[in-house]
C-alpha cells in the first residue's frame, strides 16, 4: 500500500482550513497517524463517547475532507451539543431511530409523531433498534410506561420468554435484569428471584422456560451453560450442564429438550435426573435452533434463527 507523504505536523494535505481543527486532532492523536477517513469517522465516535464533543467535529471534518461519501455518526454530536438543526441536517442516511428525537427536541411534535411511526416499521426486523423505535413511539404518544425499562414489579428488561402454571400464574424471562418474574393470572406481580451472576439461582441471561406437570420451572441460564430448575416459588431444585449453551426449552413427554444454538443440536434430557439420553442435530440440518414448541400429535417445532424457518420434526419410531 502506497504511504502517503506527511507534513512537518504529521497531516496529509493539510489545507488553511483545517488549521483550526489541529490542536483538537494532535491532543487525541498525538500528530503521526495516516491520513485515513474511517480513522477519523471511528475518531469522531469515540470523543463523543469521552464527552470530546469539540474534537468529535474535528474530527469528522478531517474524515470528510479525506472522503466527502462517508457517513459518520456526527448528527448524535450535534445533538448532545443541542445544535437540532445541524443535527437533523446531518441525519439523512442514518442507521439509528433518531429524527424523532430530534424533531421532538425542535418543538416539531406531528413530525416528531410522524417520523417515530416510519421509524418503527423501518427497524422491524432488526431487534434492538426496534425496541427503542417502539419505546420511543410510545413515549411521543404519551404511553410513558411502555416504553420504560426498569427492575421493578412493573417493568421488565427484554423479557425473553414466559410459561403458564396449572393454576394460570405466568413466569417471565426478564434476561435484561437476570431475573424470574412471577405474575398472577391477572397479570398482578407476584414475587421475583434471581440477579445478574454466575452462582446459584444467579443468570448470565434467563432467555428460555420451560415448566411440567408438577409447576418446576426450568431455566435456560444462557452464557453459564447450564439449566437451573426451581419450585414454583422460586425455591431451587437442581443445576444441570454438560450439554454446552441452552438456548430454547421444551418438557416434552418425560424429558427436557434443550436446543444448543452454538453447535445446532438438540439435547434430550431425564426429566428428573438432567442427564442427556438423546442428542441430534448439526450445522446441515440445523441453522442456530432457538425456541421450540410442540402439539397434540407430537410433532416438535424448531424456530431457527440462522435459518430464518421453523422446522418440523416427528419422533421416529
Amino acid at each position: 500500500m502506497h504511504e502517503p507523504e506527511h507534513d512537518e505536523l504529521g497531516w496529509t494535505d493539510r489545507s488553511d482550513s483545517d488549521l483550526d481543527d489541529q490542536p483538537a486532532l494532535e491532543n487525541v492523536l498525538g500528530g503521526h497517524r495516516r491520513a485515513e477517513p474511517h480513522i477519523y469517522a471511528a475518531l469522531a465516535h469515540a470523543c463523543r463517547y469521552g464527552g470530546l464533543l469539540d474534537e468529535s467535529l474535528a474530527a469528522l471534518r478531517q474524515a470528510q475532507r479525506l472522503d466527502p461519501t462517508l457517513t459518520t455518526t456526527v448528527h448524535h454530536t450535534y445533538y448532545m451539543q443541542g445544535n437540532y438543526e445541524q443535527a437533523l441536517a446531518a441525519s439523512g442516511h442514518v442507521s439509528d431511530p433518531f429524527q424523532a428525537r430530534v424533531l421532538w427536541a425542535l418543538g416539531r411534535e406531528q413530525d416528531a409523531l410522524a417520523a417515530a411511526r416510519q421509524e418503527e416499521e423501518r427497524f422491524a426486523t432488526a431487534p434492538m433498534m426496534r425496541v427503542f423505535a417502539s419505546a420511543l413511539r410510545a413515549a411521543l404518544e404519551g404511553r410513558r410506561e411502555e416504553g420504560v425499562a426498569a427492575a421493578d414489579e412493573r417493568h421488565f428488561r427484554s423479557p425473553d420468554d414466559v410459561v403458564f402454571s396449572s393454576k394460570g400464574d405466568i413466569y417471565v424471562a426478564d434476561s435484561g435484569n437476570g431475573r424470574i418474574v412471577r405474575l398472577d393470572k391477572n397479570g398482578k406481580f407476584v414475587s421475583q428471584w434471581g440477579k445478574k451472576g454466575k452462582a446459584t439461582s444467579e443468570f448470565s441471561t434467563a432467555h428460555g422456560l420451560a415448566i411440567d406437570a408438577q409447576d418446576r420451572i426450568y431455566v435456560a441460564d444462557r452464557g453459564n451453560n447450564r439449566v437451573q430448575v426451581f419450585d414454583s416459588a422460586g425455591t431451587f431444585l437442581a443445576e444441570w450442564s454438560g450439554f454446552g449453551n441452552p438456548f430454547g426449552l421444551l418438557v416434552k413427554d418425560r424429558q427436557l429438550l434443550v436446543s444448543e444454538g452454538d453447535i445446532n443440536k438438540i439435547f434430550h434430557l431425564g426429566l428428573t435426573t438432567g442427564k442427556i439420553e438423546q442428542e441430534w442435530g448439526n450445522s446441515e440440518t440445523l441453522q442456530l435452533p432457538h425456541l421450540m414448541s410442540s402439539d397434540p400429535q407430537g410433532r416438535l417445532y424448531v424456530a431457527e434463527v440462522n435459518g430464518k424457518r421453523v422446522q418440523i420434526f416427528r419422533r421416529q419410531p
